[in-house]
C-alpha cells in the first residue's frame, strides 16, 4: 500500500482495490467526511457499504459563526 499527496478518487480506488485482492470480502460500514469523493469510491466497490457522514467538521465550521 503507498501513500498520496493528492488523495484523489483514483488513489483512493487503487488503495480500496489493493484491499479487495489481499482479501478483504467486505466492509460494512464507513465513517468519512467524503474527502474527495472517497464514499463513491469505496462504495464502487464494496457494494454492501453503509455510509455515516461524519460531520465534526461542519459542526466547528458553523459553530464559528455563532456569537
Amino acid at each position: 500500500m503507498s501513500l498520496d499527496k493528492n488523495e484523489r478518487a483514483s488513489f483512493w480506488l487503487g488503495v480500496i482495490t489493493d484491499l479487495k485482492a489481499r482479501g478483504v470480502e467486505d466492509i460494512l460500514i464507513t465513517v468519512t467526511d467524503n474527502l474527495n469523493r472517497f464514499t463513491q469510491t469505496i462504495k464502487s466497490v464494496f457494494l454492501q457499504l453503509q455510509i455515516q457522514i461524519y460531520v465534526v467538521h461542519q459542526i466547528k465550521n458553523s459553530a464559528s459563526y455563532v456569537v
